[in-house]
């Protein structure tokens, strides 16, 4: 969280925030406290059931997320990164099997 800039975050538990700071750490590869595309992607593919995102979907996603138009999201965005992409798979259909799932 940026100096509590983001006041949506005042709304989410200690347990919610500590699951979303670890998934951030897990996919936030280089360390550098944004996530692009090729960071998203594999965070999606996990919500996904090991099914990979299409890269539109990715930039839908990167694109509803990045709030700050960085082209990038930071830990503050990535639980609107999670709500987009959930709202997405559960709008299109599924092959048999495949089904977003939390981690």
């Amino acid at each position: 969280m940026k100096n509590g800039e983001d006041n949506h975050w005042a709304s989410v538990s200690k347990e919610d925030r500590e699951f979303l700071a670890n998934v951030f750490k897990e996919y936030d590869t280089d360390g550098s406290g944004t996530m692009g595309s090729q960071q998203i992607t594999p965070l999606l593919t996990a919500l996904n059931s090991g099914e990979a995102p299409t890269s539109a979907e990715v930039e839908f996603v990167l694109k509803s997320a990045d709030k700050d138009k960085s082209g990038k999201v930071t830990i503050d965005e990535l639980k609107d990164v999670i709500h987009v992409w959930y709202r997405m798979c559960h709008k299109k259909p599924r092959k048999l099997g495949g089904v977003c799932v939390l981690m």
